[in-house]
């Protein structure tokens, strides 16, 4: 299903993603089939007289931040940070942002996110640099939010 058109393939990711998100670990083992390609079209559907682009390849992404294991995490983040560095602007600042929510997601592995994105604040690439400040921000505010929650149960 995922080699069919862009349109039938949007709407078959839309499913595999709510299954994800349910049962992560029966859709981990296949994290390689949701590695976004970087010819991977897009399609525009028109309504109400706008023009809508739909991404595959961002809905690969939260895949693949659901269905993201200890046993898979090396592998899945270094993907990500090939991914940062193509030609894609948007598809930089979703994996920044993908990035940042890891980070949240896995706490085991939040250090090795954080720096990684730290280093693109400090890095020569203004572009880069802002957009990830940006994942650091939603980073820190779900750490706010989680400690907020933590000293009222206390």
């Amino acid at each position: 299903m995922l080699n069919k058109s862009s349109e039938i393939k949007y709407h078959v990711l839309l499913a595999i993603e709510q299954y994800a998100i349910q049962y992560p670990k029966l859709v981990a083992p296949y994290y390689k089939k949701f590695y976004p390609l970087h010819l991977e079209k897009t399609y525009l559907i028109f309504q109400f007289y706008l023009i809508k682009l739909r991404y595959c390849k961002f809905i690969k992404l939260r895949i693949l931040n659901e269905i993201i294991q200890d046993w898979n995490f090396n592998e899945i983040f270094e993907e990500y940070r090939e991914y940062v560095n193509c030609h894609s602007k948007e598809l930089t600042v979703f994996t920044l942002i993908s990035i940042g929510k890891l980070a949240s997601k896995c706490p085991k592995y939040a250090i090795k996110c954080v720096k990684y994105l730290i280093n693109n604040v400090l890095g020569k690439n203004s572009f880069l640099a802002s957009k990830s400040i940006v994942a650091l921000s939603e980073y820190l505010q779900h750490v706010k939010l989680f400690l907020m929650v933590r000293m009222s149960l206390l």
